[in-house]
């Protein structure tokens, strides 16, 4: 099975601090962590970057604008994900 990132949301790996850690869940953010270096969670990554790509590029051509402006249409891209309803799929595991 992929290796458990248990230890992620104690800053084991020096992401956060504590006091990050105790701000979240004090105002019910829920934090995901996921295992590093494997491959399932790295694709999963990867989607997501290539999703923002791709919707700043579009935000971008259909307005006309100019590369100038590349950093706020990837911010705000990445604050409408981050506020669209998703689902996580189905993992089906072998018998």
């Amino acid at each position: 099975m992929w290796p458990q990132a248990s230890g992620a949301a104690h800053g084991q790996w020096g992401e956060f601090t504590d006091a990050e850690v105790a701000y979240s869940a004090d105002n019910g953010i829920q934090r995901h962590f996921s295992a590093r270096y494997t491959p399932w969670q790295n694709g999963v990554v990867e989607r997501r970057n290539q999703t923002v790509v791709a919707t700043a590029r579009a935000l971008l051509k259909q307005r006309m604008m100019s590369v100038i402006y590349w950093g706020e249409a990837v911010m705000a891209v990445v604050h409408l994900l981050n506020r669209s309803p998703n689902q996580e799929p189905q993992r089906q595991d072998a018998i």
